[in-house]
């Protein structure tokens, strides 16, 4: 096993811990630190303030190089570091307007705001590997975020066999409906290994607070938080202007997404569904074939997900998209297969391990991968 290095400057012989721990565990320890203790005791509320203070951090690494603001020195009291870091997120918010509003504060009371600061200063965020940043991102929100509606961080290695197979080239539109932490993109830009490419990346999701965690997660492997949107991926005639500008149907090479799935999620809205053939009754005719009709049904999803990738490809584009085995082997869902070759071709399917998405579900996935025709 090999020991990563993860810090800034040389080891204080003097502080508690010889060997100090990796940061996703740096990142359990606050999390459970805060939730047991601080003034905010929701999960889901302690997320939104840790993507503001990792903001600090990830600010304070990249403009304060020889003066750091991100920081708690062992004389100084709790109101003086909760202050000076109070003051550096107003900076924070001028220099990420699109991720944070005006009106926007940290709420952590001042004992706790010092506690995250002295766990987190000597770790250098920007500067750490990208697959480092991901397991602390979902060893942090996984309480409040995973799998309440059916959302499910992908594994790195999925994420890789994904990106892997479909090869992105430079040059190439690529975008995740359903972005969640940013897992996919992350890895694309890996795979481009280059800032000019980070135009050429789009996410989207309509959770705000897994928008702000891709956000983070961008801006700390470099500044490519720009094309990540908070929206409906299904419902693009509620998009903003400039999104409808950004993101058109029919302009992306390759599309990337681990939807939210549950046999117990659907969509009832009409407005949503009447844009999309999957979205319809479908019947079977005396020869097998599956007619789609005039009706609206609700649906799953992760369904009309397929429908939406292959909406955003260029003929010839590349998709790849987790979804539950049962889409793959029920009878009654043969009229989705029916629909995806009369737009598509099968590059593969990859069936993945049960214990894939534990502890959060048991649902056994696969990986459709296909060609828009």
């Amino acid at each position: 096993m090999v020991r990563k290095n993860y810090m800034t400057k040389p080891l204080d012989l003097f502080t508690t811990t010889l060997f100090p721990p990796n940061l996703p565990e740096v990142f359990k320890q606050i999390y459970y630190y805060l939730y047991s203790n601080s003034n905010i005791p929701r999960a889901e509320r302690l997320g939104a303030e840790m993507i503001r203070i990792l903001f600090c951090r990830i600010y304070d690494e990249i403009h304060n190089r020889n003066g750091k603001v991100f920081i708690a020195k062992s004389h100084e009291s709790e109101q003086e570091v909760s202050n000076r870091t109070i003051k550096l997120f107003e900076k924070v918010k001028e220099a990420y307007p699109d991720v944070f509003d005006k009106e926007e504060k940290i709420y952590l009371d001042d004992k706790s705001i010092k506690y995250v600061i002295e766990k987190l200063q000597n770790y250098a965020l920007v500067e750490t590997e990208r697959d480092v940043i991901s397991e602390a991102f979902q060893a942090f929100w996984g309480p409040g975020l995973r799998g309440e509606k059916g959302q499910f961080f992908t594994p790195r290695n999925i994420v890789k066999m994904c990106v892997d197979i479909l090869n992105p080239k430079l040059g190439e539109k690529v975008i995740d409906p359903a972005c969640g932490s940013g897992g996919f993109l992350v890895e694309i830009l890996s795979c481009l290994k280059g800032k000019e490419h980070f135009c050429n990346v789009y996410g989207i999701d309509k959770e705000t607070d897994l928008v702000k965690i891709c956000k983070a997660y961008m801006a700390i492997v470099g500044d490519g938080h720009a094309n990540i949107f908070c929206a409906d991926s299904l419902y693009p005639e509620f998009w903003a202007k400039e999104m409808k500008r950004e993101i058109e149907d029919e302009s992306f090479d390759v599309a990337l997404t681990n939807p939210p799935f549950g046999a117990k999620i659907f969509i009832e809205d009409k407005r949503i569904l009447k844009n999309y053939k999957l979205g319809h009754e479908w019947i079977k005719e005396p020869s097998n074939k599956w007619k789609v009709t005039n009706s609206i049904s609700e649906q799953v999803p992760q369904i009309l997900f397929i429908e939406r990738c292959l909406q955003l490809l260029k003929p010839g584009g590349r998709m790849a998209i987790v979804l539950p085995d049962g889409v793959f082997g029920n009878p009654s869902d043969r009229y989705v297969w029916q629909f995806i070759l009369e737009d598509a071709k099968i590059l593969a399917i990859v069936s993945l391990p049960p214990e894939t998405f534990l502890p959060s579900t048991h649902t056994k996935t696969s990986v459709l991968f296909l060609e828009k025709t």
